[in-house]
């Protein structure tokens, strides 16, 4: 009986040994594994794409901070250059006339020698301003101008001939012109297709615009040092259709389509020369903002 009591004893002290030791790890093992899980997602939550697809935490180039983004779309936070709204065009068969205050262009229309009986050249393109007068000289006559616009100061001349093919700088105080489709590609940007859109800062010291090879890139001229600076994104934008910049000239505005038929506004800012997106652009909001680009010709 006594050795019976014995192995009682015995036993009871082996299974509380076993029972603590088959519990004692499995705690452990379990916070371990919370811990673990909890470090992950929150390294996921930081960097992984949510059921939308699109990324969680702002990106340079890419995503930014969309709360109460619609706010950030209104066109009284943009610039907009009177002269673009202000000019008078006379397009008859026989010659071009844009004119605004003391600035005119006019160009002759001579008829074309290898196309249609309606298409045309342009030949003897001169400006004015006040009492000064220059002849615009190209490599080849353009069939058509699409737009122009007057820098805030009256000091320089944007025209864009042929879909863009051509977008010429000129000088209103010396007649000095630069071609900025030759001066994309001797910058580096190789087959530039077009040039569209464009647009004067308050301060006409930089003319933003778009640029096509294939897919669509903004770039910034200086009219002081004549040089330009590109902006570096990720995002391949299709096509742009309006550069709006801030009234303070310290942020630009870029409405791009991507993807195909999808158009969203971008936000460079200029100093620290980052691109974030802001917020999808309606068909409606686009209508309203013709008035915010240059002078568009109708054909």
């Amino acid at each position: 009986m006594k050795q019976f009591s014995i192995i009682i004893i015995l036993l009871t002290m082996v299974l509380s040994g076993c029972s603590k030791n088959n519990t004692e790890p499995v705690e452990s093992s379990k916070n371990t594994e919370i811990n673990t899980n909890v470090g992950q997602n929150k390294d996921q939550d930081d960097t992984k794409p949510d059921d939308s697809g699109t990324q969680q935490n702002p990106i340079e180039g890419e995503k930014g901070d969309k709360s109460n983004t619609k706010d950030q779309f209104k066109l009284s936070n943009y610039f907009k250059n009177q002269f673009n709204s202000s000019s008078s065009v006379d397009n008859n068969k026989d010659q071009f006339e844009w004119k605004n205050q003391d600035v005119s262009l006019t160009a002759k229309k001579t008829k074309a020698k290898q196309a249609g009986p309606e298409a045309h050249n342009l030949s003897s393109i001169k400006i004015k301003k006040a009492d000064k007068s220059y002849d615009l000289k190209l490599s080849q006559n353009p069939s058509q101008i699409d737009s122009i616009s007057l820098s805030p100061n009256q000091n320089y001349l944007a025209v864009s001939f042929d879909s863009g093919s051509t977008v010429v700088l000129i000088n209103l105080n010396n007649g000095e012109s630069v071609n900025l489709n030759s001066e994309l590609e001797l910058s580096g940007k190789k087959r530039i297709q077009y040039i569209h859109p464009y647009s004067w800062s308050p301060n006409s010291e930089t003319i933003a615009l778009a640029y096509e090879n294939p897919s669509s890139n903004i770039a910034l001229y200086s009219t002081a040092n004549k040089q330009f600076s590109f902006t570096i994104t990720d995002t391949k934008y299709i096509s742009t259709a309006f550069l709006l910049w801030n009234k303070n000239g310290d942020s630009l505005d870029i409405i791009s389509e991507q993807p195909s038929d999808v158009y969203k506004l971008y936000r460079l800012d200029i100093q620290n020369q980052t691109v974030k997106e802001i917020v999808p652009i309606s068909r409606n909001e686009l209508s309203s903002l013709k008035d915010y680009g240059p002078t568009i010709i109708e054909k």
